[in-house]
């Protein structure tokens, strides 16, 4: 998937290339003239639809230009699809867009005028996929490999699951501003078969609820992987085996909830000791 985004990026960058029109470079009052100002810096901003695209400033400038595409806009639009915001050179290095796609690649440039009106000296496009950090871009791929491993396709509710949408999307997914997966909650799901082990690499996960389900096998001792990992519900499904020790190493667990299983053996002593007594069951 890395692989295809880069590929994509690099058409997206070459159109609007290839589109463009080299211009003169614009001059500033006092007979200064305006160089062209380097590419943008973008980066996720608050909320999982919002980027903050940031510039050097360029003092002798009056007016700023953000523009920016997607590449779905590029494709059905061309630069109809483009939009651009102006703000006046306040000394302000960043700017805020919001109302983004999640999920979609868009490229972003920067402008310096010395007239609003005046024709801008740009920089060159930066692409960025809106709401995807490169630390979690592979947790689309984890969501995959469970729905595939658990019968997806027979689950009460698969709202856009294996979509095109970004998985803030999903039915039971929550994720944080960088699109990092938070939170599973498909409990009485119809879930089926074994628990993947590839659920260890959502390394942000805190919150796993696969309770009242039909899944069976062991629980993987990947699962202590979960650092960050409060709240683990596996309780009503079929699970067998022994609990593995690996549980006991998650700190920051608060909640484990295992009855109603086939399990054997006792409880990591890791678990009982840091967990409170009636968060254990």
């Amino acid at each position: 998937m890395k692989y295809i985004v880069m590929t994509v990026a690099f058409l997206l960058v070459g159109a609007l290339a290839i589109a463009g029109t080299s211009v003169a470079p614009v001059a500033a009052q006092g007979g200064a003239t305006l160089t062209t100002p380097d590419n943008p810096t973008v980066e996720n901003g608050d909320s999982i639809s919002e980027v903050v695209v940031s510039w050097d400033a360029v003092p002798e400038a009056k007016f700023y230009r953000i523009a920016w595409v997607s590449f779905t806009g590029w494709q059905a639009e061309g630069w109809d699809a483009v939009r651009i915001a102006s703000v006046e050179n306040q000394g302000q290095t960043s700017y805020t867009l919001t109302n983004l796609d999640a999920g979609i690649l868009y490229a972003f440039r920067f402008g310096v005028s010395d007239t609003r009106f005046e024709k801008m000296e740009w920089s060159g496009w930066t692409t960025f996929t809106v709401g995807v950090s490169e630390e979690c871009a592979s947790d689309r791929d984890v969501l995959v490999e469970l729905y595939e491993a658990t019968g997806g396709d027979n689950w009460l509710n698969r709202y856009n699951w294996n979509s095109d949408s970004h998985p803030e999307h999903w039915n039971g997914v929550d994720t944080d501003r960088n699109g990092c997966v938070t939170q599973l909650r498909l409990g009485n799901n119809r879930l089926s078969g074994s628990i993947p082990t590839g659920l260890s690499d959502l390394a942000h996960l805190d919150r796993l609820y696969l309770d009242g389900n039909q899944l069976s096998g062991g629980i993987p001792s990947e699962l202590g992987d979960l650092s960050r990992l409060e709240r683990l519900y596996l309780h009503d499904n079929r699970l067998s085996g022994t609990i593995p020790s690996e549980l006991g190493g998650l700190a920051n667990l608060e909640r484990l909830y295992l009855y109603d299983n086939r399990l054997s053996g006792a409880i990591p002593r890791g678990c009982l000791q840091s967990l409170p007594k009636s968060s254990v069951i």
